[in-house]
């Protein structure tokens, strides 16, 4: 009940505000410090991957399916970023716990040695 009085109360705000023929803009993504950071050119990403080779996007895919079958990560775990290459795979992304973290570097450490995942995921505060 508490998120159809918000939605109605949302709704409504912008609906005054167009009338007023004021703006309407959303708040900021709550990733958008992190969309900054990858755009610098400076931190991998997955289109960093996209010259890689067979074995390389073979290992992600494999990574990707074995996250994807567990049932008991968050959303946020089950989106995060895999890239690997020269056969190194980076795990990158946002997820809600300390456990999760561990969890999903003990998944890709299943498929590859583990000396071969960096495990750049980060915690998701209050």
């Amino acid at each position: 009940m508490k998120s159809l009085l918000c939605v109605i109360s949302i709704v409504m705000l912008s609906m005054t505000a167009l009338a007023a023929g004021t703006p309407v803009t959303s708040p900021p993504k709550d990733n958008s410090a992190m969309n900054k950071r990858d755009a610098n050119g400076q931190t991998l990403t997955p289109v960093d991957q996209m010259s890689g080779s067979k074995a390389d996007v073979e290992v992600t895919r494999q990574i990707r399916e074995v996250i994807a079958k567990d049932s008991s990560l968050s959303t946020n775990a089950h989106n995060i970023k895999i890239i690997t290459i020269n056969g190194m795979t980076t795990l990158r992304g946002t997820v809600n716990s300390v456990q999760e973290r561990a969890k999903l570097a003990s998944l890709a450490e299943s498929v590859v040695s583990p000396i071969a995942v960096q495990n750049l995921l980060e915690v998701k505060t209050k």
